[in-house]
């Protein structure tokens, strides 16, 4: 989107005054079974989040192998107007057991309109939702239509319910219902730059950019031609452009679902391994109990002839087995002793860094944080002040040379991506140097910047800014370069901590 009509289209939808509805955790729905050659109408009902007044009907028809559904609508408004991640909606198939089957956008560039799906399945229910591109794969929480039970007499329905909606979508606004769509560009270049602009993120880093290159230059091609509000050609080039970056960000989706694949098989083999050790070890354990069993037999036998020494070994046998046990007693002791040494070590710690930096107790480990006022404006560099509480944090990690540290650098939205992520990164590079120098060990050491991608509040406030801007440093037991991403820290260049370039990035 050009940045003039960008900033146009984002200060109308901030003004408008939407109820918020809540996230769709569960829908209800209707399984339709539709006789062969019968027409059938299914309403729609619409949500809070759908326009004010659009309305939504379909007439459904099974022949043969295959059921065709003719789609109309009224007052409809673009799915672009929730901003965020969605551009469009998609209608879906749901099966009772869950299964879910893309049947295509409804492309809403006037406000009534139609299209016609089909599908393979007899059996199912009808849902819209918005999506960020018309080619994914399950449906968001954004739910718009909900498919109604048809008349009784026309078709049997059966209502299920539906809880597998993808939460990875974020709208700027929860609801369009009272949202005003005032035209201008065309809503396919507008779809296609969104979508686009979203294939990039996702491919950043990848080698296979063939996909992207492809839809930028069907996009380009749209942009370049002349327009009369309606041209045909460029606005079936958005189209092309649209369909090319979905499918990058299918191609990153499957990648990442193959890599999980590979990663739960993996853990799948390790679990397998597990269970065979497991149970070598119980064969084992009753080889060594049979054995036990075996002498003690032959002892029998060798008392039947000597009384006394059967008595002798049974005192011996019965001595042997109170120490044992006196000895499993003392282990479980001291078992329980260590715990709670462990556990009073890991208070005093906590206690020692929170007198430091503010700290906090996570699933991942203890979280000590610097804010951004640590580091110098829109620079690595660290402040005086700051150089003084890192210091401080050495001195108590070097009384716990079992944590490994994992230094994590993160700043506001203001900016280009690629410009906070590298200021992160030089932070966090810039305090793991700095706890080395401070007799930290490198092998304990890892660092990464993750720029504006993971705030802890609100980019939309001067105070959720400044919560942003934060390094944060985690104490962890496993390995310093863990399966996040995280770089070891390495030692400091020569030439110290500033900036490449000598001038600070536009990030804070």
């Amino acid at each position: 989107m050009r940045p003039r009509r960008a900033a146009v289209l984002s200060l109308a939808v901030a003004l408008l005054a939407l109820a918020p509805a809540a996230p769709a955790a569960e829908v209800l729905l209707h399984a339709v079974t539709f006789p062969e050659g019968v027409r059938v109408d299914v309403p729609f009902a619409g949500t809070g989040r759908a326009p004010a007044g659009a309305t939504l009907e379909a007439e459904v028809r099974f022949e043969g192998t295959r059921t065709r559904i003719a789609l109309s609508w009224k007052r409809m408004k673009p799915a672009i107007l929730f901003g965020g991640d969605l551009t469009s909606y998609v209608l879906w198939a749901v099966a009772p057991d869950g299964a879910v089957e893309n049947l295509g956008e409804l492309f809403t560039r006037e406000a009534k309109g139609g299209a016609d799906y089909s599908t393979g399945r007899r059996s199912f229910g009808l849902l819209v939702t918005a999506e960020p591109d018309p080619g994914v794969a399950r449906p968001s929480e954004i739910v718009v239509f909900t498919g109604e039970a048809p008349r009784p007499e026309r078709a049997p329905s059966e209502p299920f319910a539906l809880s597998r909606l993808s939460t990875e979508p974020k709208p700027a606004t929860p609801s369009i219902s009272t949202a005003e769509w005032a035209g201008g560009e065309p809503l396919e270049l507008l779809q296609a730059r969104a979508v686009l602009a979203r294939a990039e993120r996702m491919k950043e880093g990848d080698p296979d950019q063939r996909t992207v290159r492809e839809a930028r230059f069907a996009l380009a091609q749209a942009e370049a031609a002349p327009r009369d509000g309606r041209s045909a050609p460029p606005l079936a080039q958005a189209r092309q452009a649209t369909a090319l970056a979905s499918e990058a960000i299918r191609e990153v989706e499957r990648r990442r679902a193959a890599e999980e694949s590979a990663r739960l098989e993996a853990e799948e083999r390790a679990k397998e391994a597990a269970r065979k050790a497991r149970a070598e070890d119980e064969a084992e354990r009753r080889r060594q109990a049979e054995a036990a069993l075996a002498e003690i037999e032959e002892l029998r036998r060798n008392a039947a002839s000597d009384l006394q020494q059967a008595r002798q070994s049974s005192a011996a046998l019965e001595l042997a087995r109170a120490q044992l046990e006196e000895e499993r007693a003392a282990l479980r002791e001291r078992q329980a002793a260590l715990e709670e040494e462990r556990a009073a070590l890991a208070a005093r710690l906590e206690g020692a860094l929170g007198k430091v930096a503010p700290t906090a107790r996570t699933e991942r480990g203890l979280v000590v944080s610097l804010s951004g006022a640590s580091f110098e404006n829109g620079r690595s560099a660290l402040t005086p002040v700051a150089r003084v509480t890192i210091g401080k944090l050495s001195g108590v990690l070097l009384m716990s040379p079992g944590l490994n540290v994992r230094v994590e650098g993160h700043t506001d939205s203001g900016g280009s991506a690629a410009a906070n992520r590298k200021l992160s990164s030089d932070r966090a590079r810039i305090v793991a140097d700095l706890l080395r120098e401070q007799g930290i060990d490198g092998a304990r050491l890892a660092f990464e910047g993750y720029g504006s991608d993971r705030p802890v509040a609100p980019n939309t406030t001067a105070a959720g800014r400044a919560m942003n801007r934060r390094v944060e440093i985690v104490l962890i037991e496993d390995a310093a370069g863990d399966a996040s991403g995280a770089k070891p820290a390495e030692p400091p260049p020569p030439t110290g901590s500033a900036s490449p370039g000598g001038a600070p990035p536009p990030a804070s």
